[in-house]
C-alpha cells in the first residue's frame, strides 16, 4: 500500500539541510521554485524538505480502452461521470505518475480510499501477486497528483507496511 500525504508548505526546513542547489535561494525563492529545480535524486535523499510542485512533462494516455476513456470523461466531468470502479459502485480517484523508466505522465483509476485529505493507494491488482506498474513509478518518483471530484492536488507518497 502506497500513502499519499498532503504537503506542507509552512513546514519548509533550514537552507542547510536542503539539498546543495536548493540551499543557495532564499525561503521565498525556495517556496516558489518549479518541480524541475529538483532532481530525483534530491526527492530521494530528503523528501520532507522539498516543497511539492506539479508533476511536468508529457501525458501518455493509457493503452487500455476502458483506462483512458474513463480517466477522460471523469476529468472532462470534474467527477461527476466515470466516477466508479467499472460496474462494482465503488467511488475512484484519478491518480497521475511519472514513468520510472518513460519520464512521461500516466494516469489511472483507482479505489477511493480516504481519511482526512490522505489517500491510501491500493497496490494490489485485485489481489495478484505481483505490484501493478503505477506502484513501481512511484517508488521511482513519489510526487502525484491525485483528482477526487472537480480539484486535483499534489501529493507525495510513502510505502506504508504492516
Amino acid at each position: 500500500m502506497v500513502c499519499a500525504d498532503t504537503p506542507d508548505p509552512s513546514a519548509l526546513p533550514p537552507a542547510d539541510s536542503l539539498p546543495p542547489h536548493a540551499a543557495r535561494a532564499s525561503a521565498h525563492e525556495r517556496e516558489t521554485r518549479t518541480r524541475a529545480d529538483f532532481t530525483l535524486a534530491d526527492a530521494r535523499a530528503s523528501p520532507p524538505t522539498i516543497n511539492l510542485m506539479p508533476l511536468t512533462g508529457t501525458y501518455v494516455p493509457s493503452t487500455m480502452d476502458w483506462v483512458r476513456e474513463q480517466v477522460d470523461t471523469y476529468e472532462a466531468t470534474d467527477g461527476q461521470s466515470a466516477n466508479t470502479l467499472r460496474e462494482t459502485g465503488i467511488p475512484i480517484i484519478v491518480v497521475t505518475t511519472k514513468g520510472a523508466t518513460s519520464g512521461n505522465l500516466r494516469k489511472f483509476a483507482l479505489m477511493r480510499v480516504e481519511h482526512e485529505g490522505e489517500y491510501a493507494l491500493v497496490a494490489s491488482i485485485g489481489g495478484a501477486p505481483k505490484n501493478p506498474s503505477w506502484f513501481h513509478n512511484l517508488v521511482a518518483e513519489p510526487m502525484c497528483e491525485i483528482q477526487d471530484g472537480s480539484s486535483p492536488a499534489d501529493f507525495t507518497t510513502r510505502i506504508a507496511r504492516g
